[in-house]
């Protein structure tokens, strides 16, 4: 069974400031401030989403949130000077979200 995506996208909205490491604290905000809109939604991140949520509620979230990632750095990565090489995924994150979508899933 795949997870529920409004449930992921919903938390990915509500805590992007704090999904990624190799940021700073006024970066956070600046992702905080932009996802509450869709900047950083795509097609792509809800089919890898759906693709992989079937395997399981983790595996979705973690391929899912690169793709959020990948989306963050496109969007904001010239205009907030960010190295993609130092923003990453934190784990951290990645358990808060597969646990809110396990019990679903």
């Amino acid at each position: 069974m795949t997870a529920d995506w409004s449930v992921f996208y919903r938390a990915v909205c509500d805590q992007a400031g704090s999904l990624l490491t190799g940021i700073d604290e006024a970066t956070a905000g600046a992702i905080r401030a932009a996802a509450t809109t869709d900047v950083f939604w795509s097609d792509s991140l809800l089919a890898t989403f759906e693709d992989f949520s079937v395997e399981s509620a983790r595996t979705g979230v973690e391929v899912a949130l690169e793709v959020w990632r990948e989306n963050v750095l496109e969007v904001l990565g010239d205009f907030l000077d960010l190295d993609p090489a130092s923003v990453r995924i934190d784990p951290a994150a990645v358990d808060r979200l597969a646990g809110l979508l396990e019990p679903l899933g």
